[in-house]
């Protein structure tokens, strides 16, 4: 019997070749796109605490790292701010980001957004530019909107290597 036949017969075995084709892809774009970063992409923070901002990203506060986002700060909504400072002194925030509904009904490792981006049919976070008006959901369908969202350049300056700031280090 040949390589046809037996996948005409049992289609899961095509069905499941074919997915581990897909996820060795996606797994190479990933790679592809952070190594064409400057920087390294975002981690848990070493302490117990992250930045926030509820203004757009004008301004940012430390506060607890487990928090579900948004959440209410001065009677406005607060989402993670991802702080950047460049090697004039001047800092800035790239990225927000936010739960999903999804994403705020998780427990535990799903609270540390940006942590470690999770790719999933159902997204547990979304992030956007600062002034925008547009959530990009973190999954799969949308990696190419993604990686515009989280690319990090300073300000005035691309050649510079901005470097991630957190409250434990800043």
């Amino acid at each position: 019997m040949g390589i046809r036949e037996t996948l005409n017969e049992k289609p899961a075995i095509a069905y499941g070749g074919f997915g581990v084709l897909l996820l060795i892809a996606i797994g190479v774009l990933v790679l592809y796109l952070r190594s064409g970063t400057k920087t390294a992409p975002p981690t848990k923070p070493s302490g117990d605490q992250a930045y926030y901002s509820d203004d757009d990203g004008k301004t940012w506060f430390a506060d607890a790292l487990q928090k579900a986002t948004p959440f209410k700060h001065n009677g406005k909504d607060a989402v993670r701010a991802m702080v950047y400072r460049c090697s004039d002194g001047k800092t800035f925030v790239n990225f927000l980001a936010r739960h999903t509904e999804l994403g705020r009904q998780q427990k535990g490792m799903a609270l540390e957004i940006a942590a470690r981006p999770q790719f999933a049919d159902h997204p547990l976070t979304e992030v956007k530019k600062p002034n925008s008006t547009t959530w990009v959901p973190v999954d799969s369908k949308s990696m190419a909107k993604l990686s515009d969202v989280i690319a990090v350049q300073c300000p005035g300056n691309p050649n510079d290597v901005p470097q991630l700031l957190l409250p434990s280090t800043d």
